[in-house]
């Protein structure tokens, strides 16, 4: 984004602060495509949860168009992604052994912002991590009381807009390509699902959803 000193030139605030962390969140969240779109659903959630408590101070420093990326920001993204991670597991779209080291991926200095020795970082960013997860499993537990709604989340079914609101949305960018009604009909038949898998876990066999829910009832 060009670096201007006119905030009236910058996205929303929300919006701002999610891109300026777009980058680092990709690094984690890449396994699936739908991953990001999960992550950034999260991200305006706990920016929502957070906006004017202790833990949320950090929020402010984003908004400074020259600053670094906070240790929270690293903190929150790891840890949402662990227990995102612990979800895919429960219906069986991971295995443990694909789990990622995050303290190869990021350095003391990335997170801290200082240098410390393997064990002091290993420790301290294991301690913080779980500290993490469970201000989220706080927030998660306090906002969403009923079970379907709570695996709607993990399977980012609440972020996919409706086939109508696709196809406008589609056909308002791309109406020099569409020049019949079979045209028209590949949008709801082909694109919007090839859309909704990019967005969201799809087609959960029975038995997998009831392992998500499992895991949704436990958090």
């Amino acid at each position: 984004m060009p670096k201007s000193k006119n905030k009236e030139t910058l996205p929303p605030v929300d919006l701002y602060r999610w891109y300026k962390i777009k980058e680092i969140a990709r690094e984690v969240f890449s396994n699936y495509s739908f991953e990001i779109h999960w992550f950034k659903k999260c991200w305006l959630f706990m920016e929502e949860n957070l906006q004017n408590v202790e833990d949320g101070r950090f929020l402010k420093h984003l908004d400074e168009e020259e600053g670094d990326i906070p240790t929270e920001v690293f903190l929150w993204i790891i840890s949402l992604y662990e227990i995102y991670f612990d979800f895919k597991i429960s219906i069986e779209l991971e295995t443990n052994s694909t789990y990622p080291n995050f303290t190869e991926l990021f350095s003391s200095m990335d997170i801290y912002k200082e240098e410390m020795k393997e064990k002091d970082f290993d420790e301290r960013f294991s301690k913080d991590v779980e500290s993490y997860k469970k201000t989220f499993r706080k927030l998660f537990n306090k906002a969403l009381k009923e079970e379907f709604e709570r695996l709607n989340f993990f399977v980012n079914g609440d972020s996919i807009l409706s086939l109508e609101e696709f196809q406008k949305y589609y056909t308002a960018i791309n109406e020099k390509e569409i020049q019949n009604l079979d045209d028209y009909y590949f949008i709801g038949d082909s694109k919007y699902e090839e859309y909704k898998s990019t967005i969201s876990i799809q087609n959960l066999e029975e038995y997998k959803i009831m392992q998500g829910l499992s895991f949704v009832n436990e958090l």
